[in-house]
């Protein structure tokens, strides 16, 4: 349950919050200024307006979508923006099977896949949707990432309004934002973002406290190069909002850093969090145990759900990540709403 209070911080932070979409649109419109009121939502040409009339016209990665009424139920062409419709409470009629977590959603969404999408359909992938399939679902509104979906844009909006995201780990609050638009749920949206917000900064500073202001590394393990996570990653922004430190390798602005085990350093925190590729990396993990540093290190290894840290991009993985950080300083973890515990 999300208090007044936070509600009402929730306000400001909608207000205040850059939205990071970038465009798509069913048919590109341009609206009259005098029936429409505009709710600018960032300084990067991205923005959400609503007509005298209620319309729902969202600028994005594509152009411009409009919904003559807040959706109810949508398909998900990527597992970020499906965990976003649960958490808002949508009908998930039908999601994409994507490599990270095939045809199965993450783990880390507790009840609220049985709860909000117990009858979602897999509906192909991200780079082949099923169209057929799509439309027979008769969804409100479908929401993908332009870089894995973009190209069939004109075709999914023939189905149903149609929203594309830059698909970037730093937009995955401001999609809630939008889709909140979308849904008719934008309050309750800035809400969820301010009470985690609140929740993470609180978890971060119990464990800087308790445990001297640690350092936070982040590596996978995959078939290729191991990458550690910097700032502008998904892992980097939660530590970032819990105010927790990296060590220096992992301090700059870009997503990843490829490093292999000749490179070893680059890995060592006073806590090492450390997932591996659903598609396999047991011979990159055994190339850095081969290394001399690797036994002092592997005693702050941390083994953490690939899911919720690398792919998820969203508020249910940012919780996981949250309770997995407290469970590993000893710290209580976050209050989470009951559809999110583990069932």
């Amino acid at each position: 349950m999300i208090s007044p209070p936070a509600v009402r911080r929730a306000a400001v932070l909608f207000v205040a919050m850059s939205f990071s979409l970038s465009g798509c649109t069913a048919k590109p419109d341009t609206p009259d200024p005098t029936t429409e009121t505009r709710t600018e939502m960032s300084a990067t040409n991205s923005s959400v307006q609503e007509t005298s009339t209620r319309q729902i016209s969202i600028v994005h990665a594509l152009g411009t979508t409009k919904l003559d009424a807040p959706a109810q139920t949508i398909v998900a062409l990527d597992d970020p923006w499906a965990d976003a419709v649960l958490m808002l409470h949508g009908t998930l009629v039908g999601y994409a099977d994507t490599h990270a977590q095939g045809a199965t959603l993450g783990n880390y969404l507790g009840g609220l896949l049985d709860e909000y999408g117990a009858d979602a359909q897999v509906i192909g992938t991200p780079r082949e949707p099923d169209f057929e399939m799509i439309a027979a679902l008769k969804p409100d509104l479908i929401v993908g990432t332009r870089e894995s979906s973009g190209e069939y844009y004109d075709r999914l909006s023939e189905i149903a309004p149609t929203v594309m995201s830059e698909g970037a780990p730093t937009t995955w609050k401001s999609g809630y934002l939008v889709l909140g638009k979308a849904m008719g749920a934008e309050p309750e949206a800035a809400a969820l973002l301010a009470e985690y917000e609140k929740q993470a900064r609180r978890i971060g500073d119990e464990i800087n406290v308790k445990s001297a202001n640690p350092t936070i590394s982040v590596v996978r393990f995959q078939n290729g190069p191991t990458r550690i996570f910097a700032n502008a990653s998904f892992p980097g922004m939660v530590l970032t909002d819990a105010g927790l430190s990296r060590p220096k390798s992992q301090r700059g602005t870009q997503n990843f850093i490829k490093i292999t085990a000749d490179q070893v350093d680059a890995v060592a925190a006073d806590r090492i969090f450390m997932t591996m590729s659903p598609l396999g990396g047991e011979r990159s993990l055994d190339s850095f145990r081969a290394t001399p540093q690797w036994t002092e290190l592997d005693q702050r290894t941390v083994i953490a759900d690939d899911a919720a840290w690398i792919t998820s991009e969203s508020l249910p993985g940012a919780y996981a990540i949250l309770a997995e950080l407290a469970r590993a300083f000893d710290v209580s973890g976050p209050v989470v709403p009951d559809e999110l515990k583990p069932r």
